[in-house]
Parts: structure tokens; sequence; C-alpha cells
């Protein structure tokens, strides 16, 4: 998110966004849609009694408007951000019409494409791929470079994501379970079909 709204998460809910592991009763998990449009759920402790949802969520929706402003159009949208009475968990949903607009808004390395629009945006693979269903295997960039129409998501955060399609291949370090997977700290690739 904008460094603003990151500023205050990080001081009423100890939010990193894209800085917490898989998705379970705290966390965040990033799903790219098939359109290609991501949505952004975070759920987090809010029960500290200075915590203030709504305070909250006017920040959220300022800085939302202002980057929709800046950018034209309705590039980012907010499904929902609410604490459930008996809860104290505070879950935020967020829409972004495309992974640039997630990007960025959240001022982070985040790219989801083909392989050859990922290699036109200036991304290079150096490292082998793990394949996610043998780890004893791997790609490398001439192998990957033969994949032009296959998908590929490239991310810099340690989150949980989810993907329209089946994982093929991913960096070290990636947890992959069907077409879902936890990222980790530092440029990271996963190729789909």
């Amino acid at each position: 998110m904008r460094k603003e709204i990151m500023l205050c998460l990080c001081a009423c809910v100890s939010v990193i966004t894209l800085g917490c592991g898989s998705q379970t009763e705290d966390g965040t998990i990033v799903s790219v849609e098939k359109n290609g449009s991501v949505k952004n759920t975070i759920i987090e402790d809010f029960s500290a009694e200075y915590y203030d949802v709504e305070e909250l969520k006017n920040l959220v929706l300022t800085e939302i408007a202002e980057y929709n402003k800046a950018n034209g159009g309705n590039a980012i949208s907010i499904d929902s951000l609410e604490q459930k009475k008996d809860s104290t968990d505070v879950r935020v949903v967020m829409n972004y019409a495309t992974a640039e607009d997630y990007a960025s808004f959240n001022e982070t390395e985040f790219f989801y494409g083909t392989v050859a629009e990922a290699k036109e945006a200036g991304f290079s693979v150096t490292e082998p791929l793990v394949d996610a269903s043998d780890t004893a295997k791997t790609i490398g960039a001439d192998e990957l470079n033969d994949m032009t129409d296959y998908h590929m998501l490239v991310a810099s955060d340690a989150v949980a994501f989810t993907l329209p399609n089946k994982i093929l291949y991913a960096s070290e370090g990636v947890t992959v379970d069907g077409k879902k997977a936890a990222g980790t700290d530092g440029l990271f690739y996963i190729v789909t079909k």
C-alpha cells in the first residue's frame, strides 16, 4: 500500500502489507484473477484499545481516491474493511484493475503477464526455476525462453499468492501447492501454464 497507509497499518495493526506469511487467522493473500486483476486480502489483529477502524477506513479510502484521481478511473476499489463484532481481527479486501496498479500503489515489485511480456518489461530469470511437481528437476533461462505464452508472476514480498492456473515452476524457496504459493523475501518468479 502507499507509505501513508503502510505506516498507519503498521502503527495500528502491525501489518506490513506483503510482509506476512500465509493466509491464516492473521495474514495476507494476493489473488491474481484470469483477467489480470488482483485482489489483496489482509487479516490482522486489531485488539488494542487505541486502534480506530473508522480512522483506518478513512485513510485507506482517501489514499485510494487520490491514486484513482492521479491515474484516471477506478483502478483500485475496496470491497471491505471491517472488524466483526465478536472478533479482534480487521479484514481488508482491496481490488486492483491490473498488476501494475497493485505494484504502483503498494510501491513494490509485482508483475503478472506472459513470459514474453515479462522479458519485454525487463525481467530476466538468471537462476534455475524448480519444477513444482518434482523439486529435483529445474529449468533454466533457455527452456523458459521457449515458453513465451506461459504466464509469469514476478514479486518481491513474502506473502501467499493464488494464481488462475496451475503453477509449473518457481524460484527456489517458493512454496507451491497447486495454484497457491508462498513467496520469499527478495525477487522471485512463478511460471504457470
